[in-house]
């Protein structure tokens, strides 16, 4: 790389870059063409210039897939060195560089879980959520190389990432996720089994999508492989492998404490109804769409055109019913209708969105009904309407 453009990258001077394209305009495109090498993008991630990331990335963004000489992408040095804000900008430019791998099939992901960075973990969660299922060269998750390093509050925020994944795919995620294997055959199970992580074992084992009796290759579960360690380890030295050192608690956001929470039962339940609506085929879409449009048809020609015609009309205004016996029953299917054809339409969880056109809805429902009904009590109440009234009780003898 030119050393003039290393420079400008440490400095973050986007003017030098632009000179220097003048002077030769396939100056990126060299760069590009080496396998690995450590681009401008790499410079301006170690020396942490946001800016210049920026103007790179939108100069070339191949850039941020490129592999330098340690096999590190720069989005692995951001993690690596914890730039918070870098990170943050790499993965909103592009989500799907979370699933880039560098070193050793390590991605960024692995690499914050490895250094017990939470909150980069977060970031990852918020940008691509179906990241987590990405593995190394061993076979491993990002489960596997939280529990084999002792990162009990990286392993509470990746439970619950994967407790509130939304979509199709969200519950065979979940479940490839908790039971995948190595290139041993081990699980995350097992690995808290043989590291003899007690903690992390014991809030695995409270997991039901997690399957307890798989064998890895040597023909062991996680409960045979902690039987071997008990009894291997009769001295207490088995418990004093669990110890750790005190660290200082890390300042927590409030969506790293959400995660670290399990959902409650409310949350369980909002979580499934959201899984199943995702399952939802545009066949099955299609087919309410039209039976919300019958629904809405058919009330509106009940308002418009009522069964039994006039006589029913004059039946209910004798008896001053109007209002209870026919506009309020049909009340229930023009809510249904909306309800139906809103969520086929457009299913969002913007329950906001959703709820304020309803509240408005309902409003103008009541304000025609009653006008309906004002109307209707001022007609029976003149000449005319008591004529016809008086013909039908002559007709009725």
């Amino acid at each position: 790389m030119d050393p003039r453009l290393a420079e400008a990258a440490r400095s973050g001077n986007s003017e030098t870059v632009y000179a220097l394209l003048r002077e030769d305009p396939y100056l990126l495109e060299n760069i590009e063409a080496v396998p690995f090498i450590d681009t401008p993008l790499h410079e301006a991630v170690n020396w942490g210039e946001s800016r210049f990331v920026m103007v790179i990335m939108n100069l070339k963004p191949s850039f941020a897939r490129k592999l330098n000489p340690d096999a590190f992408s720069p989005l692995h040095l951001a993690v690596k060195q914890s730039r918070f804000r870098l990170v943050r900008q790499l993965l909103k430019a592009d989500p799907s560089l979370a699933h880039v791998k560098g070193r050793e099939g390590m991605t960024p992901l692995h690499l914050a879980v490895e250094n017990g960075a939470s909150e980069l973990v977060v970031q990852f969660y918020k940008a691509c959520p179906e990241c987590i299922q990405d593995v190394n060269v061993d076979g491993q998750t990002a489960l596997h190389i939280a529990v084999a390093n002792g990162k009990m509050e990286v392993l509470e925020v990746l439970i619950g990432w994967l407790c509130r994944l939304e979509g199709r795919t969200a519950e065979s995620i979940e479940n490839k996720v908790y039971n995948k294997r190595d290139l041993d055959g081990n699980t995350v199970l097992h690995v808290a089994a043989d590291k003899a992580k007690f903690q992390e074992l014991m809030m695995l084992l409270e997991l039901r999508k997690i399957c307890k009796d798989i064998k890895n290759h040597n023909g062991l579960t996680a409960v045979d492989i902690l039987k071997i360690l008990l009894d291997t380890n009769k001295d207490g030295l088995l418990l004093e492998s669990g110890a750790v050192e005190a660290v200082s608690v890390p300042k927590v956001t409030r969506m790293l404490k959400v995660l670290r929470l399990q959902p409650t039962r409310f949350q369980n339940i909002k979580l499934a109804f959201k899984r199943s609506r995702s399952l939802i085929t545009d066949e099955t879409r299609n087919a309410l769409l039209v039976l919300s449009t019958l629904v809405m048809t058919a009330t509106y020609q009940m308002v418009l055109q009522p069964p039994g015609a006039s006589f029913l009309v004059m039946f209910l205004l004798q008896v001053n019913a109007f209002k209870i016996m026919f506009y309020f029953p049909m009340f229930p299917c023009m809510c249904l209708a909306y309800l139906l054809s809103s969520e086929v339409i457009s299913p969002s969880d913007a329950y906001v969105v959703k709820i304020l056109p309803g509240f408005v809805f309902v409003i103008l429902w009541f304000w025609v009904s009653f006008l309906v009904t004002e109307v209707a009590e001022r007609i029976s109440n003149s000449k005319t309407l008591r004529k016809l009234k008086q013909v039908i009780k002559v007709r009725g003898k």
